[in-house]
C-alpha cells in the first residue's frame, strides 16, 4: 500500500548499518512538471497557487541514461513520477521500455487522464500503477482537478476498467491514491464501491500534506470526528478492496485538546527513507526523499547517481535523521507531516528498530 518498498526491520537494521549504504531499492524519477489537472491540493499545480509554475521536463536521452545507470547500480525498482503528469512526456513510452528490458519492477503514478494508444499500451506494461482519484462524480471531478482540456469523470473510470481487465493477465496492479481534503473526506465510501466495481485492488488513503497556500483544505477537528466514525463504520463491512483505513482511523481521531483548540501534538521517531530511495527531480536536483525538497544531497547535471547516492552529503542526511530529527532546524520543518517519521503511522516498527 505505500509509497516506498519498506523492508522488513531486520533487514533495515542491516542496510543502515553499513558504511556505505547499498544500492537505493526504488528510484522516484520525476520526468515532467507539465500537467493537464490543477489537483487542489498540490504542491506544483493547486488551482489555489497564485504564481505560476513555469514546468521543466527530463530529455528522453537523460532519463534512458539514468535507467541504465540505476540498473547497474543495483536498483530493483523504478517509479515514473512527476510534478506534473508523467504519461505527458514524448519518451515516456520509450522509458517503460527500458526499464522493463533492464528487468526492474515499474510503478507509475498518474491521473489516467491521458491516454492515447502507446500511453495505454505502456502503461500496460507497468507492475503497479497507482491512480491519483478522490472524485466519485463529474461535479466532485471538476471541483477537486480542475482539468485542462475536455477530460471527464467517465473517461477516468472507462481508462481504468480497460486496464484492471489486464490485471488477471500479465497486466498491472491497480491501486488508487486518494488524498483526504476538507473536499474529499466525505468521497471515501463511494470511492471504495467505485474501485469494487473497477476491480482495483487497493486504495491508500493519505491526508494531505499541506503547502503554505493548501492549509485551508486541512480537515478540521469536527470533520475528522466525523471521519473517524464514517470509518469505524466502513471496516465492519467486508470489501475486495484493501485499504489502510485503520491506520487512518487512529490518526482521524482528534485528542482532547485539538477538540480545546490547541494545535496537534506530534511525537516523531527516525526516518530511514534515506537508505532505499533516491528522489530525482526535472530541474536537476537528487534528495533523499519527495516530501522535503530541502534533502538536496547532489545534481545529476555535475554527477553520476552512484557519485550522489555515496557523497558526503546524502551521507552526513543519513547520519542527523538516523538519531533524532531536529524539527527545530529548518532543513527538516517538511519532516514534520511526513509519516515516515511518525511512529504512529503503521510503519512505526521500523521507527523503534
Amino acid at each position: 500500500m505505500d509509497r516506498y518498498p519498506i523492508p522488513h526491520p531486520a533487514v533495515l537494521k542491516k542496510i543502515i548499518t553499513k558504511k556505505l549504504p547499498s544500492a537505493p531499492l526504488t528510484a522516484m524519477v520525476h520526468i515532467t512538471e507539465s500537467c493537464n489537472v490543477r489537483c487542489e491540493f498540490c504542491w506544483h499545480h493547486s488551482y489555489l497557487r497564485k504564481d505560476q509554475l513555469r514546468p521543466q521536463h527530463m530529455e528522453t536521452s537523460t532519463v534512458l541514461n539514468m535507467i541504465k545507470e540505476l540498473a547497474d547500480m543495483g536498483t530493483s525498482d523504478i517509479t515514473l513520477s512527476a510534478n506534473g503528469e508523467p504519461t505527458l512526456h514524448p519518451g515516456f513510452p520509450a522509458m517503460v521500455k527500458a526499464i522493463k528490458s533492464a528487468g526492474m519492477k515499474l510503478k507509475v503514478i498518474t491521473n489516467l487522464s491521458h491516454f492515447s494508444p502507446s500511453v495505454a499500451a505502456a502503461l500496460a506494461r507497468t507492475n503497479l500503477l497507482v491512480i491519483n482519484l478522490a472524485a466519485v462524480d463529474q461535479e466532485s471531478y471538476r471541483s477537486i482537478y480542475e482539468p485542462r482540456g475536455k477530460t471527464t469523470f467517465s473517461q477516468i473510470i472507462k481508462n481504468i476498467n480497460r486496464l484492471s481487465k489486464l490485471q488477471s493477465h500479465g497486466g498491472p496492479e491497480i491501486k488508487i491514491g486518494f488524498v483526504i481534503t476538507k473536499s474529499t473526506f466525505r468521497n471515501i465510501r463511494a470511492l471504495i464501491k467505485i474501485a469494487e466495481d473497477c476491480r482495483v485492488s487497493a486504495i491508500r488513503f493519505k491526508f494531505m500534506d499541506p503547502s503554505s497556500f493548501t492549509k485551508s483544505l486541512v480537515i478540521d477537528p469536527s470533520d475528522r470526528l466525523w471521519l473517524a466514525d464514517e470509518i469505524a463504520k466502513i471496516l465492519r463491512i467486508q470489501s475486495s478492496v484493501r485499504h489502510n483505513l485503520a491506520d487512518i482511523f487512529r490518526e482521524a481521531q482528534p485528542s482532547e485538546r485539538e477538540l480545546a483548540g490547541a494545535q496537534p501534538s506530534t511525537i516523531h521517531g527516525r526516518c530511514f527513507i534515506g537508505w532505499i530511495v533516491i528522489n530525482i527531480n526535472e530541474n536537476g536536483n537528487v534528495t533523499l526523499c519527495c516530501q522535503n525538497d530541502e534533502l538536496v544531497i547532489g545534481n545529476w547535471k555535475e554527477n553520476s547517481l552512484k557519485e550522489i547516492w555515496e557523497g558526503n552529503k546524502a551521507q552526513e542526511y543519513r547520519s542527523t535523521l538516523k538519531t533524532r530529527i531536529d524539527f527545530n532546524n529548518p532543513l527538516y520543518h517538511a519532516c514534520r507531516s511526513c509519516h515516515y517519521s511518525n511512529p504512529k503511522h503503521y510503519l512505526r516498527r521500523n521507527n523503534q528498530a
